[in-house]
């Protein structure tokens, strides 16, 4: 089984990392925290001045208490002039934003503080954007426009969150979690769409390196098993089940969940829900309904394929555009 539609060119970004666009204010906290304001990096001190940037980056416009701060720098063991040292840094920051020129500060809020900026400014805002984005248009049927959404997304992601923070506290650690976690998810998404789109035989290595790292996450081995089945690699796809089962057992005393069961059963009887999707059906997954002239009704609308001109989807297109020409010709 061949990949019917072989994976495009990396797309441009919507919000790349890198595209700094002049008067522009940018910040990135997907890795290392980092500043630009016209395509000029901002210095941003290390220490826990860059660790109080990267909290409020988190919870960009909206306040963060002092006590929360206090968490997050310290932890349970906070010097005794800990809310005078968090005053300092955030002179230092409105400075730093007021020198620059950068349409952005720090204001004093209630028992807490708040970094006034538009979320859109922040990496981490623009990554979540995307992926819902992305998850949204594989829920209408539209895996090309689902990859292209969510490898942006991914795109924007240059190392751990907050790599270079000097964090303690439950609350920024969890935050830090819970955006590995959707970066995780965005990538088994994406997959997904992948799939979707008949690239079996160009996720498989990735697949292999994305288990090798995260070994108990089982939808990303049941994709595994899914694309070495459909790449004609059966034998291979029930031994990445046994693996996975010998792991769960040995280490927890568990069997695989449900999906991955039933996907061993299915494959096992070469079930034909597991081939993969035809020329015509990637084909159509991209089609756009156009109207046949100006008094069409929409049951008179055309599908024109607006992805690759596949000899199917051209077969498709020629026979509805007879029938339509049939019914116009009837009623004339």
């Amino acid at each position: 089984m061949t990949d019917v539609n072989p994976a495009p060119k990396r797309p441009a970004m919507i919000d790349g990392p890198r595209v700094r666009p002049a008067g522009v204010l940018e910040f990135r906290v997907l890795g290392p925290i980092e500043a630009y304001f016209g395509g000029t990096r901002l210095p941003v001190t290390a220490g826990r001045q860059r660790s109080l940037l990267g909290l409020l980056l988190l919870d960009c416009d909206r306040a963060i208490s002092t006590t929360r701060i206090v968490d997050g720098l310290w932890g349970a063991r906070p010097p005794a002039g800990a809310e005078h040292a968090i005053e300092v840094y955030v002179s230092r920051l409105r400075a730093q934003f007021r020198a620059s020129g950068a349409d952005a500060t720090v204001a004093k809020r209630g028992n807490g503080y708040v970094l006034k900026a538009p979320p859109a400014t922040v990496d981490a805002h623009r990554f979540e954007t995307l992926l819902l984005a992305g998850r949204a248009a594989h829920s209408r049927g539209r895996p090309d426009d689902a990859f292209e959404l969510l490898s942006q997304a991914l795109q924007l992601w240059r190392g751990r969150p907050l790599e270079d923070a000097e964090l303690e506290g439950t609350t920024a650690l969890s935050e830090s979690s819970r955006l590995e976690e959707l970066r995780l998810q965005a990538v088994e998404e994406r997959i997904d769409a992948q799939l979707a789109l008949g690239r079996h035989r160009s996720v498989v290595a990735d697949l292999e390196q994305y288990v090798s790292e995260e070994p108990l996450r089982e939808h990303l081995r049941a994709q595994l098993m899914l694309a070495l089945y459909r790449s004609g690699r059966q034998a291979e796809a029930l031994a990445v089940y046994r693996r996975t089962r010998e792991t769960l057992v040995e280490q927890f005393g568990i069997d695989p969940m449900p999906e991955l069961r039933s996907l061993e059963q299915a494959i096992l009887r070469q079930d034909a829900e597991l081939d993969p999707p035809t020329d015509a059906w990637v084909a159509l997954s991209r089609v756009e309904a156009i109207p046949l002239g100006p008094s069409s009704s929409r049951s008179e609308r055309l599908h024109v394929v607006t992805g690759r001109g596949l000899r199917v989807a051209n077969r498709i297109r020629a026979e509805l555009q007879g029938r339509a020409t049939h019914r116009r010709a009837g009623r004339s």
